[in-house]
């Protein structure tokens, strides 16, 4: 799907940079994109993320919350504590792309509805780098 090509093409330097910036380094930072691009797919499919606030930061929280950090932090081979920093980070740029993108956050979950597209979403998240 080009859009979401688009959306992950779009964000990726900046996620990158954004993550540099709380001290990953280039190496992690890539390892950090594409294992948290599945712990997002996991979490949105899980059915309790609550999309339908209006604040990015909120979706973000929501989207957080649903992520098993710990796990996260494993395979990454990071602490909890620079996990937790590294979704606050690239959570919300990626719900803001998506908005910006689709409009709203129920054209993700559209996509998302269709295994297709979401597994579309979670390559493109890992193929980027």
């Amino acid at each position: 799907m080009d859009i979401l090509n688009d959306i992950i093409g779009d964000k990726g330097a900046e996620i990158l940079s954004a993550l540099t910036q709380q001290g990953f380094s280039a190496d992690k930072a890539k390892s950090f994109i594409s294992e948290s691009g599945g712990s997002i797919m996991t979490a949105l499919n899980t059915g309790n993320v609550d999309l339908t606030e209006a604040d990015v930061q909120q979706k973000s929280d929501s989207i957080i919350g649903n992520i098993d950090i710990a796990s996260l932090a494993s395979k990454v081979g990071i602490s909890s504590e620079m996990t937790q920093k590294g979704l606050a980070t690239v959570v919300p740029l990626i719900m803001s792309a998506v908005q910006n993108k689709l409009g709203d956050t129920s054209g993700l979950m559209s996509l998302l509805g269709n295994s297709d597209a979401g597994a579309g979403l979670l390559g493109n998240i890992k193929k980027f780098f």
